[in-house]
């Protein structure tokens, strides 16, 4: 069996981190990764320097990012497959078992959708608004 790596880009709120867990020949996992996504090629650079800091090549590449998918295609040492987002879900749950670290780390703010009912209340204000200073035109 060859080395495996499991990659996906996963969010928290609208924020792109770049998650890879690596596994040996035996499928022990060894390392794994969970930084700010970049870019797909920056992205694909720190695989490869896990790849090459354990000695594993060529590796298996298991993806549900289209984009990493595609450009993991171009390079060699890679044997990509596009999985399904169940096949990969292992990124996220790590992203998940840290995400109170990651959200204080890179100063994320939790995001509350806004009601239906408040938001058209506040278009009705604006309308008002606009009425009393004489800019609204229907």
């Amino acid at each position: 069996m060859n080395p495996l790596a499991v990659v996906n880009v996963e969010h928290i709120e609208l924020t792109p981190f770049l998650v890879a867990l690596i596994y040996d020949e035996k499928g022990k996992q060894i390392d794994d990764i969970a930084v700010p996504h970049e870019s797909v090629e920056a992205s694909l650079v720190k695989v490869a320097e896990v790849m090459i800091e354990h000695r594993l090549y060529p590796m298996d590449v298991y993806t549900s990012t289209a984009e990493l998918y595609v450009e993991a295609l171009k390079h060699e040492g890679f044997n990509v497959s596009y999985r399904v987002k169940s096949d990969t879900s292992e990124t996220r749950r790590l992203l998940e078992s840290s995400e109170e670290m990651f959200r204080e780390f890179y100063e994320i703010e939790l995001e509350v959708p806004m009601p239906k009912w408040r938001a058209w209340v506040i278009s009705r204000l604006n309308k008002l608004i606009q009425i009393i200073e004489g800019r609204y035109s229907k």
